[in-house]
């Protein structure tokens, strides 16, 4: 699971997850790197249900043990977006797919980033004529909670 707000993290993420019973680990730039080596290889290990993870791990980190990318907010880039969802999808994943989902609210800042983003991508594909894809938003929340 990753987002931007450490502090929304680790006091409210965390605590409901672990109040349902989940094993979780949190990784952020606050941890020391060897601090987050350590984690990280506990949560590869299988020590852990859920990594809790900010944009720290977005860059140079390898999580193709998951098959599952929560983003519980939107980057303004859908460069970062990818990114988050690329330290999941490697060469050597070993799910038969990735499944990567972005909470949005109605009416909330999320649900413009997410229009803007959308916005950004249909022009780049018109101007290059390319299909990068487009990022949807999961509106069951039925379907996030089987998932979870």
């Amino acid at each position: 699971i990753f987002c931007h707000s450490v502090k929304y993290i680790n006091l409210v993420v965390a605590k409901e997850l672990v109040s349902k019973g989940y094993n979780i680990v949190s990784i952020t730039g606050e941890d020391a790197s060897e601090i987050r080596a350590k984690k990280l290889a506990a949560f590869k290990n299988g020590d852990y249900d859920i990594l809790l993870c900010s944009d720290i791990l977005n860059y140079g980190f390898n999580l193709q043990i998951s098959h599952i990318v929560i983003n519980l907010d939107l980057p303004w880039h859908k460069s970062k977006l990818e990114q988050r969802t690329g330290r999941v999808y490697r060469d050597d994943q070993k799910a038969d797919s990735v499944t990567s989902i972005s909470i949005v609210l109605k009416d909330s800042i999320e649900e413009r980033i997410l229009d803007i983003v959308e916005g950004k991508t249909d022009l780049i594909k018109k101007v290059l004529d390319l299909d990068l894809g487009s990022p949807e938003a999961v509106t069951d929340i039925e379907l996030l909670k089987a998932l979870l």
